[in-house]
C-alpha cells in the first residue's frame, strides 16, 4: 500500500513539474498568435465616442427624415425575414397560431401593414397577445423591414 502511494505521488509530482515548465508568458502566447492588445480607453476617450457617434446619429435621422420616412419606407424583405424568423415566427406563422393571427397570407392583417402601423403596434402591443418590444430591442428600422417582409409575402 505505501509502494502505491509513494508511486501515486511520485507521478502527480512529474505531471505538476512538467506542467509548470511548460508555459509560456501571455507575452509569448499573444506573439506566438499574433495577438496585439489594444488599450483600455479612458471614460473620456468612450464620451467622445459617444457624443461622435449621436451626432451621426442624428445626422442620419436628418437625412432620412427629407427621403420618404419609416413611415413611407419600404424597408428590406431579406432582413425583414431574419427579424421575423427571430422575433414574429411562434405566433404569427402561416395559419396562426392560438397565441397570434396569420400575419402572412393573402388577405389577412399583414397585407396592409405600414411601417409606422407596425411601429406603433410593437412599441404600445395590443389588447390580444402582442407583447411590446422596445428600441433596444428592435429599432423602428428593423420593423419597417418586417413591414416589407409581411407585405411581400401578403400579396402586396
Amino acid at each position: 500500500m505505501a509502494k502505491r502511494a509513494f508511486l501515486l505521488l511520485s507521478v502527480i509530482a512529474v505531471a505538476v513539474t512538467v506542467a509548470a515548465c511548460g508555459r509560456a508568458t501571455p507575452a509569448q502566447i499573444e506573439s506566438a498568435l499574433g495577438i496585439t492588445p489594444s488599450p483600455t480607453l479612458s471614460a473620456a476617450d468612450i464620451a467622445a465616442a459617444t457624443a461622435a457617434a449621436a451626432t451621426v446619429a442624428s445626422a442620419g435621422a436628418a437625412d432620412s427624415s427629407s427621403s420618404p420616412g419609416v413611415g413611407g419606407a419600404t424597408g428590406d424583405v431579406a432582413l425583414g425575414a431574419r427579424q421575423f424568423n427571430t422575433w414574429c415566427i411562434g405566433c404569427h406563422r402561416a395559419g396562426g397560431t392560438p397565441r397570434g393571427p396569420d400575419i402572412l397570407s393573402p388577405g389577412t392583417a399583414g397585407t396592409g401593414l405600414a411601417g409606422s402601423a407596425l411601429i406603433a403596434l410593437i412599441r404600445t402591443g395590443s389588447t390580444s397577445h402582442q407583447p411590446t418590444y422596445s428600441t433596444t430591442e428592435l429599432t423602428d428600422k428593423q420593423i419597417t423591414d418586417l413591414a416589407a417582409h409581411i407585405r411581400s409575402l401578403a400579396g402586396e
